[in-house]
């Protein structure tokens, strides 16, 4: 007999009325769907950024179940392990960065104004120790108005400020070699001078014109610079070679030198009468600086024959 302890649960308790009764239906159904999984991505979001991995792991674990995405214990647990582990190589060492990053971006903006005139200022008017500290932090620079200031700490009257400047401005990888070829037509001797080496040392070949120029200057300090940058950049082949030459004839001593050591190293020919004279010129000279000696020797060896 069929009775009622046969029945399938689904039908107790509705036989006389003679209706299916469905099994009922987990709480979260009676939720709108799309709030569900709304509610789901806020809880997966927060607890990423603000929980530890196991708070992490039971809050998605519930949030998921919560959704109705997943029902089965399985897939449910193998799609924790899979987001467990995209959070911890990921998410988990980026997120709680982004706040203190961000935060930081803004500060840098914010107080970029301030800092600028802090820089030029101490530039300016800051005891020695100063700035040589600013101009420490100043090689990766490339503001115009800073890599002004700069340029113009090599006329500082402090010879370690002037040092500094020139050492952040050969080791700054920035493309600055317009403002330092436009710093060559400044007032300064100590400015235009150190600069033709400064462009010399980073190799800027396309400064060459202007130490040709430069070249004639009519200080000496800044000939002998001038022609020992044409020297080291290998200006000799780019209509350098002349000035050189010239230059070996001098009336300055620290100008023939650098020209000699210039001739030398582009192996520039020497007219025989030229070497000449240059001889009978520099021996007075040799007398009181025995390098002038040992250079005009090296220089009978690029006579033209």
């Amino acid at each position: 007999m069929f009775g009622a302890n046969n029945l399938p649960n689904s039908y107790l308790g509705s036989a006389v009325r003679g209706t299916r009764v469905v099994a009922s239906a987990p709480f979260y159904t009676v939720i709108p769907t799309w709030r569900r999984y709304l509610i789901c991505c806020a809880c997966l979001v927060c607890s990423m950024v603000y929980c530890t991995l196991p708070t992490y792991a039971v809050i998605a674990s519930f949030a998921l179940l919560y959704s109705g995405v997943l029902y089965s214990t399985y897939t449910c647990c193998a799609c924790l392990v899979c987001v467990v582990i995209f959070r911890r190589t990921v998410l988990y060492l980026y997120m709680p960065r982004l706040p203190i990053l961000l935060l930081n971006i803004i500060n840098q903006k914010m107080s970029t104004g301030g800092m600028l005139s802090k820089i030029v200022e101490i530039l300016e008017s800051g005891d020695s120790a100063n700035k040589i500290s600013v101009l420490e932090g100043l090689v990766g620079e490339d503001r115009p108005d800073i890599i002004e200031k700069m340029i113009a700490r090599l006329d500082d009257n402090n010879i370690q400020v002037r040092g500094e400047a020139f050492s952040s401005l050969v080791l700054n990888k920035n493309h600055i070699s317009g403002h330092l070829i436009k710093s060559l037509n400044s007032g300064s001797r100590n400015i235009r001078g150190f600069v033709s080496l400064i462009l010399a040392n980073r190799n800027e070949t396309v400064a060459i014109p202007d130490l040709i120029r430069l070249a004639g200057d009519e200080r000496s300090m800044v000939r002998s610079c001038a022609v020992g940058a044409l020297g080291h950049l290998h200006a000799g082949d780019a209509g350098a070679g002349d000035v050189m030459l010239k230059l070996l004839l001098d009336k300055n001593v620290d100008v023939k030198k650098s020209a000699a050591h210039a001739v030398v190293t582009n192996d520039v020919g020497i007219p025989r009468v030229l070497m000449e004279r240059v001889s009978v010129e520099w021996v007075k000279d040799t007398t009181a600086d025995p390098e002038l000696g040992m250079l005009l020797e090296r220089l009978e060896g690029c006579v033209r024959r």
